[in-house]
Parts: C-alpha cells; sequence; structure tokens
C-alpha cells in the first residue's frame, strides 16, 4: 500500500512516544497547519513536520501561542516550508506570533524563506510579533521583507526594533521601502525622536501603505543623549 503522509505522521509519533494530534493538516483533509495556542512542544511540531516533507501544497502555517517551541523545531518546519527548484513555495500565510523561545535559527531561516528563489515568494501575511528578535538579525530580516514582491500584512509588534537595536531608523527605513505592504503593525516597540523622523518622512513617501499601527511606540527621547 502507499506510504501516505498520515502514516509517517502516525510512525515519528510512535517513534517518539507522543500522542498524536488530530489536526485536520496531519490528518490530510487540509493544507493549512492550524496548530495556534494548543500548547505543542518540539517534539510534537518535529512529527508534524514529518507530515509536511510528503506534502504537495501548504497554505498557511499558524503556530502562534506556542510559547514552548524552539529553534529546535521550528526551525526544521520553516526549511519543510521551501519548495522545489522548479516551483517555488505555495505559502500564503505564516504566523509565528508569541513564539517567545524561537531564537537566531528561526529568524535566519525565515530571512532564507523570504529572499531565495525557492522560498515563500507568494507569503501575502507575515506575523512575527511578540517573537524577541537580536538587533543584530533585524537588518537582515527588515531587508528580506523589504524585497519580498507579495507581502500585503507585516506585523512586528513587540519584537525589540527600537531603541534595544542601534540600527533602529535604519529598519524603518527598510519596512516602509516595501513596494507591496498595506498594513504594517510595528506597536510595542519603544522608538527615539530619530526613528519616527525617519518613519515620518518615509510615510511621506509611501504611497502603498494604507494601515500603520503604532500602539504603545512613544519615543524616548534622542539616542545620542
Amino acid at each position: 500500500s502507499n506510504f501516505t503522509p498520515t502514516m509517517g505522521y502516525l510512525w515519528e509519533c510512535e517513534n517518539q512516544g507522543s500522542i498524536p494530534t488530530t489536526l485536520p493538516f496531519v490528518t490530510g483533509h487540509s493544507f493549512k497547519l492550524s496548530a495556534w495556542d494548543r500548547s505543542i512542544v518540539d517534539n510534537d511540531l518535529i512529527n508534524i513536520v514529518a507530515v509536511m516533507k510528503d506534502m504537495s501544497e501548504i497554505e498557511e502555517v499558524d503556530v502562534e501561542g506556542n510559547t514552548l517551541l524552539t529553534d529546535t523545531s521550528l526551525v526544521p518546519m520553516l526549511e519543510n516550508l521551501f519548495g522545489s527548484d522548479d516551483c517555488g513555495s505555495s505559502l500564503k500565510r505564516l504566523s509565528l506570533k508569541s513564539c517567545q523561545r524561537a531564537g537566531p535559527g528561526t529568524v535566519g531561516m525565515l530571512t532564507n524563506l523570504l529572499q531565495e528563489t525557492d522560498g515563500a515568494l507568494l507569503m501575502r501575511h507575515l506575523d512575527l510579533s511578540g517573537m524577541a528578535i537580536s538587533a543584530y538579525l533585524q537588518p537582515d530580516l527588515c531587508r528580506a521583507i523589504k524585497g519580498h514582491p507579495h507581502l500585503r500584512v507585516v506585523k512586528l509588534a513587540n519584537v525589540g526594533l527600537g531603541i534595544k537595536s542601534m540600527r533602529a531608523a535604519e529598519n524603518i527605513c527598510l519596512l516602509m521601502g516595501s513596494a507591496s505592504i498595506r498594513e504594517l503593525d510595528l506597536s510595542w516597540n519603544c522608538f527615539t525622536q530619530e526613528t519616527f523622523k525617519q518613519l515620518a518622512d518615509r510615510l511621506v513617501e509611501n504611497q502603498k501603505l494604507k494601515s500603520l499601527s503604532l500602539a504603545n511606540t512613544s519615543a524616548v527621547g534622542s539616542s545620542s543623549g
């Protein structure tokens, strides 16, 4: 008999000694991995990755609120969202919101996913809110977001884009330079006055952006002071 992705998942669960989930994605009834706020841990997601390897199409991945996930499972998950050499990824929506333990490996792999020719170039919705993104990784990520051809909604609330980063103004310039983004959420990032000025200048130039969220981003004075 044919070996199905679901059979692979059940085999992985047995191998890991973990309890299988009934998510429609792993039972073969959906191209969307909707696993938000299910308290899954790395072993659970690694088992699900076994299904992803054999999926012909993946439209959406949402692991929002699973605060225990780390690079151990998130990196292989993102690796399996790349397409083949002759066919890019089918992914349209990705949410890693509140995956607080995601580390540099996750951010690096995501940056590649956004810019490689076999990556998720059709993605329209990206939510990384609540992830702690290290300052040294932010410029490359923001550059990848800027250069992405189809992103419409980008949510980067509370990711440390503000005073924790010496290059905050540069990162904002990159994000505001996107030709495709219509909705941008930068809430809960504490910006300096200089960064706000850059933001205002770019907002005047950007004719595409329809919605910009800046809740709780009050200026904290001059970065040179």
